[in-house]
């Protein structure tokens, strides 16, 4: 029998055996198999498009195919990601190019006013071409001033006091 890694008892969910060998990826990593098959149960069930019926359900985000279309998911960065027809795509993306009318070019972006990666309301994006990282300044003291008046206040009348 194959190296196992002391995980002998991991055993594959369609034909019952331990898999032969474990290898250290992502998806094997601690068992030997993959959705809890071993590798040439995989394999069939992926061929005969068995594989949500015989295998484990995927892990979160190993498999895109099983969003549905027009799902929104938070990214890592903080934007917030949707599943469209060409894939998996920055939400804030697909909107401003329902506003333009038109595919995004190279060399545009789409900037945050506020500077809140996933606040994508039309109003609070623009459009940029080789935008630099940040924020304008007047754009984030409007923002504070909206949505954080009591903050800046205080923040200024201290910024006052010391100056004094």
């Amino acid at each position: 029998m194959g190296y196992t890694n002391g995980m002998s008892d991991a055993k594959c969910k369609r034909c019952n055996k331990p898999p032969k060998k474990t290898f250290r990826t992502s998806q094997r990593a601690s068992t030997g198999l993959i959705r809890g098959l071993c590798t040439p149960c995989y394999a069939w069930a992926h061929s005969k498009g068995l594989l949500d019926e015989v295998g484990d359900p995927p892990r979160r985000g190993e498999n895109s195919a099983l969003r549905a279309m027009g799902s929104r998911q938070p990214h890592r960065d903080g934007y917030v990601t949707i599943k469209t027809d060409s894939g998996i795509v920055m939400e804030h993306r697909v909107v401003m190019e329902g506003m333009l009318g038109r595919k995004l070019v190279k060399g545009e972006t789409v900037h945050h006013k506020n500077g809140q990666r996933d606040d994508n309301r039309p109003e609070n994006l623009e459009l940029w071409f080789n935008q630099p990282y940040g924020q304008r300044i007047p754009d984030l003291v409007a923002y504070l001033a909206e949505y954080h008046a009591e903050a800046l206040m205080t923040a200024l009348q201290d910024k006052v006091t010391a100056d004094q």
